[in-house]
């Protein structure tokens, strides 16, 4: 269902506060090794999450034009760890694709996002089309988005599909670099909403009408290269946790 109220927050700081400067011309891409494990609540609600292991690569390109990042992540390779019914868990594939081209220097960029999980049960694909700001908070940098979703995927214990639009969206990304110890540390957030979600794409996945995801970062150097990361999750209706979700994890990085 169409909510303007709704909408007219998300939008509000694409319009509001002060821009961001620019920033310098960056190019990287990283490769890390991890462990994600969920808290017993966690796993009694919902029988499909398991620990595991995942394996992830980053590339990430800064410039004049705008910005793109890609992120790709391959959870339990080989099947190693097991899942809640002591059967080997599956292997998932997920993908992260952000393009953001300068729209209006300094105030709006276009939004082009898209999300897709897959493994050997479920496919769930998220392409979101939207705009987004860039907020100067001294330190730290915020980026706020929001616009329309698309959604595809289908369940094969169910033998259910669903391909169409799928509400709305919005997203936040907060960055705080500082040094602590001598080395070059960086906090972070980053949440993404779902809003009034189809009935269809809500029966596939069994998702209510609206779900999100918080994520937060703490990096650390080890040294010009290596990095070290723990995180703490609050997912709540998507993903592989529909029944909400508390997610940790420890991860060891190579800057390439």
């Amino acid at each position: 269902m169409f909510r303007p109220a709704y909408c007219a927050l998300l939008l509000a700081p694409l319009f509001s506060l002060t821009p961001a400067t620019a920033l310098a011309s960056v190019s990287a891409a990283s490769v890390e090794v991890g462990y994600k494990a969920h808290s017993p609540g966690t796993l009694a609600r919902n029988p499909g999450a398991f620990d595991q292991p995942y394996l992830q690569l980053d590339y990430r390109n800064l410039d004049d034009w705008g910005r793109l990042f890609s992120s790709t992540k391959l959870e339990n390779p080989g099947q190693v760890s097991r899942d809640q019914q002591g059967q080997s868990g599956r292997t998932t594939f997920k993908s992260l694709n952000v393009v953001e081209p300068v729209m209006w220097e300094g105030r709006l960029n276009a939004l082009l996002q898209n999300f897709i999980s897959a493994s050997t049960s479920t496919v769930e694909d998220n392409f979101y089309l939207g705009a987004s700001r860039d907020l100067d908070l001294g330190a730290a940098t915020l980026t706020v988005g929001a616009g329309l979703h698309y959604a595809f995927g289908s369940f094969a214990a169910k033998g259910l599909s669903y391909s169409g639009p799928s509400g709305y969206f919005a997203t936040l990304n907060l960055s705080y670099p500082f040094r602590a110890l001598g080395r070059d540390s960086a906090f972070s957030i980053a949440y993404n909403g779902q809003f009034d979600r189809a009935e269809g794409h809500q029966e596939v996945f069994r998702y209510d009408d609206y779900g999100h995801q918080w994520v937060n970062t703490l990096k650390t150097s080890l040294s010009e290269r290596v990095y070290a990361k723990v995180y703490l999750s609050h997912l709540d209706s998507i993903g592989a946790t529909p029944q909400g979700d508390l997610e940790y994890g420890l991860a060891f990085g190579l800057s390439l």
